[in-house]
Order: structure tokens, then C-alpha cells, then sequence
């Protein structure tokens, strides 16, 4: 009943779409404060979740792709492709310098999640503040890579080949290197849509517009 009510409840208050996200880590939460191991919760909260929406959510969707209702994204433009491109680049970025700005500051949040967060987790390369520092840092950087800056394109090619390198020399946590090194293929291979120089007095308009 607790966890059904949890993933009820912050479906509705959730600053998401019906909670993705956010309903699953609290049912997570919801059952292991109840004495379920973090595998057993999280289990629990994808099956439910699964059944409840995403399968819906998936059918919803190809219906509604084949019946035309986004008939104008059926063939989008360069430029649409180009800011898909930055917002998808730039969303993944950005996870993964809150996910580690959440480790260096409430690591115990994380703890029935580390399945997943060891996959993104340069705790172990930078710690304490260093950590908060390159947290900031990848979330600056994501912004950079929504507005398509070439810039922050470029810095965040360098800084995740300087954390895999180092993951693989240093520390030894060869998954995150691993997913650092498909983030930065998968960059350069999109690297046309990041094609906005800065020049501060010209973009200070365009950047309040967007």
C-alpha cells in the first residue's frame, strides 16, 4: 500500500512527466526503508512502472507517430535535427554532473542506485571539492551543448578523454572509462550540430530569446 501510494503521490507532484524518473527512485526508497534490498525495490519499482506506463507510454507513441499527428517531425530540417541533436548530447551531460554533484553531496541518496551511477561515477578520480568543482563544471558544460557553442563542444571532447584516460591509467574503473569514450564518439560523430561560436555582444540576445 506505502508504495503504491509513494508512486502515485509523486506522479502528480513530480516536476516531470508523470514522474519518470523521480516515481521510480522513490518507490526504490519507499521499499528499501521497509527492509527490501535495493535489487528487490528496484526490480519492483521497473515492473510496475513498466506495466503502469512506459508500455502504454511506448504504444501511445507509435500510434500516434503513425496516425500523423507529428507529421511535421516525420522529416525535420538540418536545423531540427541539429538542436535535437544538442538537447540529447547535452541532457546526457548534464546527468551525469548532477548524478555526481548528488554523490560528492548526499552520497547516501545514490546507494540503491549504484548498479547504474558506477557506470558514471568519477568519484573515484576526483574527490571532495575537486569533485563539486568538475560536477559544476559538466553542468556549465551541458548547457554550452543545448545551445550548440562549439566551444562547449570542444571542452567537453577534452575533459571526457581526459577522465577515460585517467580512468583507465589511474584508477582502474574501466566502465566509466568505457562510457566516457562512447559519449565522445558519439559527440564527434554529431559534432556539425555544435556550430555556434561565442561572441558575447552578438548571442546576449539570441541566448534570453532561447
Amino acid at each position: 500500500i506505502c508504495g503504491y501510494v509513494v508512486a502515485t503521490l509523486f506522479a502528480m507532484i513530480s516536476i516531470t512527466p508523470q514522474g519518470v524518473g523521480v516515481v521510480e527512485a522513490a518507490v526504490v526508497v519507499a521499499f528499501t526503508s521497509f527492509g527490501t534490498s535495493g535489487a528487490a525495490g528496484l526490480s519492483i519499482a521497473l515492473v510496475y512502472r513498466g506495466i503502469m506506463f512506459w508500455i502504454p507510454f511506448c504504444i501511445g507513441a507509435l500510434l500516434l507517430g503513425q496516425s500523423g499527428f507529428f507529421a511535421d517531425k516525420k522529416s525535420p530540417t538540418e536545423e531540427q535535427r541539429a538542436k535535437d541533436t544538442a538537447w540529447l548530447s547535452g541532457t546526457v551531460v548534464l546527468v551525469v554532473g548532477l548524478v555526481n554533484l548528488g554523490l560528492a553531496l548526499i552520497p547516501q541518496t545514490f546507494e540503491p542506485f549504484t548498479t547504474l551511477t558506477d557506470w558514471i561515477n568519477i568519484g573515484g578520480l576526483l574527490i571532495g571539492p575537486v569533485l563539486i568543482g568538475g560536477s559544476i563544471v559538466l553542468v556549465v558544460l551541458a548547457v554550452g551543448l543545448i545551445l550548440r557553442f562549439r566551444t562547449a563542444w570542444a571542452l567537453t571532447l577534452g575533459v571526457l578523454v581526459l577522465v577515460a584516460g585517467a580512468e583507465f591509467l589511474y584508477v582502474n574503473t574501466v566502465q566509466v572509462a568505457v562510457a566516457a569514450l562512447v559519449l565522445v564518439v558519439w559527440l564527434f560523430w554529431k559534432r556539425d550540430a555544435f556550430d555556434r561560436p561565442i561572441v558575447p555582444h552578438d548571442d546576449a540576445p539570441r541566448l534570453v530569446r532561447e
